[in-house]
């Protein structure tokens, strides 16, 4: 059975930290709010969160995890502009910081990768089999692909991994419901590894296979964002 994410010591927000006070204590001590170490019960660590609620303390430390020193940026200006992102977005994510210190806001990029069509094809046989068109960059004719997976959703990653040609791994996915009825939506959320980082994307559409592909979309502009600031970075 699925395990509620507030059941005590297994579920997800088990060592889960958002709140600024719990955050700054975990920095300092961890025993302070956690009895027993994440490992032990087979959670890979502990995660701060970074929300509107969330100190100064806790945007060092992972500005320092991401390798910047406190000379690299204003921490005054880095916490006011992290607050304003965070009222927007609910939860802030590495790559959101790094492009805050270069003053690159999120709508004022241009999206590098965006699907165009998605044709999917799946039944009771052994394989499912999705084909898209990809447009990348200033590429306004796009690339067109095929692919094949053991379901839709997994056809359709295969699809754009190959075709955007970044080596990610999809290491959390989930699809919700929102609204009610047949014209309900569906929301997917994702989390996919590159280079050992974290990128989250989430999609909303009533078709449930479009939406895990505007969510693994969103994640790869995340990525294309990180290549961007670390160029700008070796160009400092």
């Amino acid at each position: 059975m699925p395990v509620q994410l507030n059941k005590a010591i297994v579920g997800g927000n088990a060592f889960s930290h958002s709140s600024g006070i719990h955050q700054d204590g975990m920095l300092k001590a961890s025993n302070t709010y956690e009895i027993m170490t994440p490992e032990s019960v087979g959670i890979a660590k502990t995660k701060l969160n970074l929300t509107s609620r969330s100190g100064r303390h806790v945007i060092k430390h992972r500005m320092e995890s991401l390798g910047y020193q406190e000379s690299d940026y204003d921490i005054e200006q880095l916490y006011a502009d992290f607050l304003a992102l965070a009222d927007k977005k609910g939860q802030v994510f590495d790559d959101d910081l790094e492009a805050l210190v270069f003053k690159l806001k999120q709508k004022d990029l241009k999206d590098y990768y965006r699907l165009e069509n998605i044709k999917v094809q799946c039944g009771d046989g052994d394989f499912a089999t999705a084909s898209i068109k990809l447009i990348s960059g200033d590429d306004s004719e796009g690339k067109i692909h095929a692919a094949t997976g053991n379901g839709p959703v997994d056809a359709l990653y295969q699809a754009i991994k190959q075709t955007a040609d970044i080596d990610f791994k999809v290491s959390d996915y989930t699809i919700s419901n929102k609204g009610s009825g047949e014209d309900g939506l569906g929301q997917a959320d994702l989390v996919i590894t590159w280079q050992d980082r974290n990128f989250h994307g989430y999609g909303l559409e009533t078709d449930v296979i479009e939406a895990s592909g505007q969510a693994l979309i969103h994640a790869l502009n995340s990525i294309r964002r990180a290549m961007t600031i670390a160029e700008l970075k070796s160009a400092k």
